[in-house]
This record gives C-alpha cells, sequence and structure tokens, in this order.
C-alpha cells in the first residue's frame, strides 16, 4: 500500500485500514502474489518466431525507507531529506492491460485481465497448466482444470520486495513552500530524479544503471514530490546514499547533465535519456528543470556563513552527530572528544540526549570526553540542576570544561532547527 498523504509504502498479510506512519485511512493498495517461479504451458510448442514476443512494462517502482528519520537540508526552507541502508524497493507488473492478472487456485494459470470485471476468455474452462497425469493419460491431457469455473483470484499483481540502500529528498519551493516547479512540478520532479541519479554515478564513476530513479507526490498540506533514488543490487551498494555526503555538488552535477551539450529542446540521450529512463519520455522536460534548479538555489545548499563555525573547513554532516562519532572511531583510534553543550541551561535533558549513547559508547574504549560550556551556564545552575549534572557526569565518566565564552560553537549548540515531520 502507499498513503496519499505522507508517501509511506508498506505491504502487509492483511489488508491495512490506516497508515501505520500518520494514521491516514486514505491509501492506494493493491493485492499481489510473490510467485516461486514460472512455468508454461506442457501442451505449448517451443518456436523461434521473435514476432510473437510482446513486452510488458512493470508498474512504478514503490520506494520506501521505513524507520529513517527526515532531516533538514543544510538550508531547511530548502526541505528534507533521509536515507536507509535498509530501504525497500517494490517492483511488480499488472498485465498487458494494467488491471492485473487471474489466477487460478487449483494449476496456478495465469492471464491478464482487460478490465476489472471480465474473466479472460481463454482463461474459462481453461485445461490444467502442468501435471504428470497430464502427461501420460490422454484423458486428463484434454480435461478440463477442476479451477476453470471456480477457486481463482482476480486483479492480482505479480511483484516481489527487495532490501537495498535508498535516498529521498523532499525538495521544496523557499518562497511558496510547494513544490519546485510550480504547474509543472510532476515534470521537473522526475526529470531531476534522473538527472541526480546521472550526476551521483559520474561522481562516484560507476553506471548510472547501478541507480534507479523513482517519484511519489505527497499532500503536505500542498502537494510536493519526493524523489528517490535507489541501488539495483540487492542489499544495497552504498552508492544511493552517498547522495547526502554533499547537496551543492551533487545539484551542480546534476545541473551540468540537465546543460546538455547536443542542445535538445526536452531530453535525448546526450543528457537525461537512457535504456532504462526512455519510458518516461513524454514527462521529461530538462529546460524546465534546469529553470527550476537556478543557481540561487544551489548556492543556497552551502552551510550558511553564520553556522561555518570552522571557516571553509566546516562540512555539512548528513548522518547527525551521533552517527558521524561512531562512524570516525570505526576509521581511526579517537582519543579526546570535546561537545560543546551551549549555555542555555533549560534545554539541557541528559535523558533523552541520544548523542549520549555514542559518547558513553567512546568511553567504554578509552576516549576521553568533555563537556564543554560556559562559566556563566554554570554559576546559573540551581542546586538541584548541579546534582543532576554532578551524577550524569560521573555515571558517564565524562569531565566537564568551562570557557568564558564558546562563541560560536555555543550559538550551533543551541541553535534548533526547525521541526521535521515524520
Amino acid at each position: 500500500y502507499r498513503c496519499d498523504r505522507c508517501g509511506e509504502a508498506g505491504r502487509m498479510p492483511r489488508e491495512p485500514e490506516t497508515c501505520s506512519n500518520c494514521g491516514w485511512s486514505a491509501l492506494n493498495k493493491r493485492r499481489y502474489l510473490e510467485p516461486s517461479g514460472f512455468a508454461v504451458d506442457l501442451r505449448d510448442e517451443p518456436h523461434s518466431d521473435a514476432s510473437q514476443r510482446h513486452f510488458i512494462p512493470g508498474s512504478p517502482a514503490v520506494v520506501s525507507a521505513p524507520r529513517a528519520q527526515w532531516r533538514a537540508l543544510p538550508a531547511p526552507a530548502l526541505g528534507r531529506y533521509r536515507f536507509s541502508d535498509d530501504g525497500r524497493v517494490f517492483h511488480s507488473i499488472a498485465g498487458a492491460h494494467n488491471h492485473g492478472f487471474v489466477v487460478c487456485r487449483h494449476c496456478g494459470r495465469a492471464d491478464a485481465m482487460q478490465n476489472q470485471t471480465e474473466i479472460p476468455a481463454a482463461f474459462q474452462r481453461h485445461l490444467p497448466l502442468r501435471g504428470r497425469a497430464a502427461q501420460t493419460d490422454a484423458a486428463a491431457f484434454t480435461k478440463e482444470c477442476p479451477g476453470a469455473t471456480k477457486g481463482f483470484w482476480r486483479e492480482l499483481r505479480f511483484g516481489g520486495e527487495r532490501q537495498t540502500d535508498v535516498f529521498e529528498l523532499d525538495l521544496v519551493d523557499p518562497d511558496t513552500g510547494a513544490a519546485v516547479g510550480g504547474d509543472s512540478a510532476q515534470t521537473v520532479a522526475r526529470t531531476l530524479s534522473i538527472a541526480l541519479r546521472e550526476g551521483l554515478a559520474r561522481s562516484l564513476g560507476v553506471d548510472a544503471r547501478e541507480l534507479g530513479c523513482e517519484i511519489r507526490s505527497v499532500q503536505r498540506p500542498q502537494r510536493r514530490f519526493v524523489i528517490s533514488l535507489f541501488d539495483q543490487a540487492d542489499g544495497g551498494a552504498g552508492y544511493s546514499i552517498k547522495a547526502a555526503d554533499d547537496f551543492e555538488a551533487l545539484f551542480r552535477s546534476a545541473r551540468a547533465v540537465l546543460d546538455c551539450a547536443a542542445g535538445c529542446d526536452r531530453g535525448c540521450h546526450a543528457c537525461v535519456l537512457s535504456y532504462d529512463s526512455q519510458r518516461w519520455e513524454e514527462e521529461i522536460d530538462r529546460k524546465a528543470a534546469l529553470t527550476a534548479l537556478t543557481p540561487e538555489l544551489i548556492a543556497g545548499l552551502a552551510i550558511a556563513a553564520d553556522y561555518a563555525a570552522f571557516g571553509s573547513e566546516t562540512h555539512f554532516e548528513p548522518r547527525g552527530a551521533e552517527d558521524a562519532l561512531l562512524r570516525e572511531a570505526r576509521r581511526r583510534p579517537i582519543s579526546k572528544v570535546r561537545v560543546h553543550i551551549g549555555d542555555d541551561v533549560a534545554e539541557w535533558d541528559w535523558s533523552s540526549w541520544s548523542l549520549s549513547h555514542a559518547l558513553e559508547s567512546l568511553r567504554r574504549e578509552g576516549c576521553e570526553v568533555v563537556l564543554v560550556t560556559t562559566e556563566a551556564a554554570l554559576k546559573a545552575l540551581e542546586a538541584d540542576e548541579a546534582r543532576t549534572l554532578y551524577g550524569v557526569l560521573s555515571a558517564r565518566g565524562f569531565r566537564l570544561e568551562a570557557a568564558a565564552t564558546t562563541e560560536p560553537l555555543t550559538a550551533l549548540a543551541n541553535h534548533q532547527p526547525p521541526e521535521i515531520e515524520a
């Protein structure tokens, strides 16, 4: 199912009534069957006539990153992003007429439905698909299947889900709060998804076909489009989640893709069209996407000067402080960590401080952990607050340092980003 409100997707053994993420009841639901294999009617004769082959395109992939936390972009007004190495991609096919399949419960024969009500004529009074008896007994070979008139499923899709790396981007027009591209938002989102995929692949030095892309609409409260990039490899190869490492560079690469060397009108194989993206040819407009992806928007993805505490050496950390600390600890030994906790005592909440777990883990490995605040903050502590702070330091083995001022780091520690809805 896919929620029409928040865009979350999932699968359940029973038909859900509400979205597990937002509680919304308007769900886009589809029944599907995951085949264990495929079989051909034992009466069919093999042939080499290529003209009898028919291509049936699959349905759009349903991409989700369950349990991944949405985070604000470096410029929160431009939207949000999230990624996960435990993402889900659901692929399915709904038949030649997009109404699903009718499947016999007795023998497993399937045929594409031409509409939502009528059973295909070829399926009615059909013979068993396979069977040992039919191979040896002439009577059984022509005997009607018991499931020909009853015992079948209607409007079933064939599909399956796989786990892989997923990156999702919810890009917003900072002036309107709606989707980037205005009336052409869907076209812009589709074209941007392809350009971002191609730009990321170029920066990583891999074939763009190693990555997939898709879009979906969400209502928040205005209609917007979420762009999804995902690894084609089962289990993930670590490509798509690299998109979050440097948003400014990623979008500059995407803009370079859109700036077609051949100067095409909407899209060509020199820019955004490829073997697997040509099915969206009618939705693609590189000029509309190029207009939406302005240099000002790209520049806004860089870290604002007010937050560049380390000058030109300041880098945006897409994974959050806790994950970043543990990642760096795995790369090389860390002997000391200094954490600037700010001087707003009212904001100190040790019981819900998520960074505490990472710091405790480092401390157990012999790393010295130092919490830094200002002298004024310590003097402002009430007696019970001071005892709480002492208990936290003693229990966790942290050390406290006081400074006359910790600007601009104190300002950063006290900065509260805009609320990002789940």
